[in-house]
């Protein structure tokens, strides 16, 4: 992936643990992303966490719940998934 001009990772040839790479991520958003943007990630992180919003997350081949959707033009459409 090419971010910021940085020259592109080539998974195949990258043998570094997950770790590593994360932490390498993890210093290249400290250098440029705004402090303000870093903040809003945090906070949203924050609300999350706190929500325990991972527990309510699908698992794999699960059935997605129905739910409403609403449009620009204040329509409501009920979506089913069969």
């Amino acid at each position: 992936m090419k971010w910021r001009s940085l020259e592109e990772s080539n998974p195949a040839l990258d043998n570094r643990p997950l770790r590593e790479i994360y932490a390498e991520r993890k210093e290249l958003i400290a250098k440029y992303v705004l402090p303000e943007t870093q903040a809003i990630h945090a906070q949203v992180v924050a609300e999350l966490k706190q929500r325990h919003f991972a527990e309510n997350i699908l698992s794999v081949g699960a059935k997605a719940p129905q739910f409403d959707l609403q449009i620009t033009t204040e329509r409501t459409f009920l979506r089913r998934i069969c």
